[in-house]
């Protein structure tokens, strides 16, 4: 599919350095794609996912294709549709073909998941910053604390938000000062905002504070 000039890249840093590129951007219909590819050890995918979104944020359509971590073919699925006056989403991956009635509306957590800032933004817009997750759970999102950073050329006001609804400890991200998806990871795997990755080390020291 043909890139907008729209299009964010980011960076995957790994141990030993820069490993891969998560790219994103927004077809002319709307539908948002996402591209990632990286390299372990000879692992890792290539994948590309188009999500489809409702008028509220919510993901309607997702489309997820290429290969998993172990090279295993991908060809996951997600689907809302209306059932009666209610909806029912439906999905299929390598793991499970499920549909469940939905009481309001939720997202989708895929199994290969190659996009970013879709659910960190719904979560952010909602009032009280909580979202309800498929197949099961709930995400909710706490702001700690805010910084600025510097490349050395631009600088970008960053705050650090905690995703709880993960397992036992929070998954923690960063956002611009506008609320997008600007960096994620950890001291193994990191995703950046291409031109910043001279700054993941502050940011990782400041996630461990």
């Amino acid at each position: 599919r043909a890139q907008t000039p729209d299009t964010t890249h980011y960076t995957i840093l790994m141990a030993k350095g820069p490993s891969g590129v998560v790219k994103a951007w927004t077809e002319s219909d709307g539908t948002r794609g996402f591209y990632m590819d990286y390299n372990d050890r000879g692992r890792g995918p290539p994948l590309t996912q188009r999500v489809k979104l409702g008028a509220d944020g919510f993901p309607r359509s997702i489309e997820i294709d290429g290969y998993d971590y172990l090279k295993v073919p991908v060809g996951e699925r997600f689907a809302v549709e209306q059932a009666g006056t209610g909806a029912r989403a439906r999905w299929k991956n390598q793991s499970e073909s499920t549909a469940v009635v939905l009481d309001k509306p939720a997202y989708y957590l895929a199994l290969d998941d190659a996009s970013v800032g879709i659910l960190e933004s719904l979560v952010l817009a909602s009032p009280d910053h909580r979202v309800k997750l498929l197949p099961q759970g709930e995400a909710r999102a706490e702001r700690i604390r805010d910084t600025t950073i510097s490349n050395g050329t631009s600088t970008e006001k960053v705050t650090l938000y905690a995703m709880h609804g993960f397992g036992y400890s929070p998954n923690t991200w960063w956002g611009d000062d506008k609320g997008n998806f600007f960096a994620t990871g950890s001291s193994w795997f990191t995703i950046v905002r291409r031109g910043f990755e001279s700054t993941v080390p502050t940011l990782l020291k400041l996630q461990a504070v």
